[in-house]
């Protein structure tokens, strides 16, 4: 019995370190996928402003007359 309950007391302390372990492997996953998400949005975002800046250059150069170009 005392065996027994020694056992338990055992597991009982160590289980916290095994779900901290748990949750900081989980905590460290959801960063790697937020940082990820921002990479994309930022890719995203510049991709859009290189668009809308080429667009405002072709329509510039349709402005111009033809002697200026």
């Amino acid at each position: 019995m005392k065996k027994t309950i020694i056992a338990l007391s055992a597991i009982l302390l160590t289980s916290p370190v095994f779900a901290a372990t748990t949750t900081d492997n989980i905590i460290a996953e959801a960063h790697k996928g937020a940082d990820t998400a921002k990479e994309k949005l930022h890719q995203t975002q510049h991709q859009g402003e290189e668009l809308k800046l080429k667009s405002d250059m072709r329509l510039k150069a349709k402005a111009m007359p033809p002697a200026a170009k």
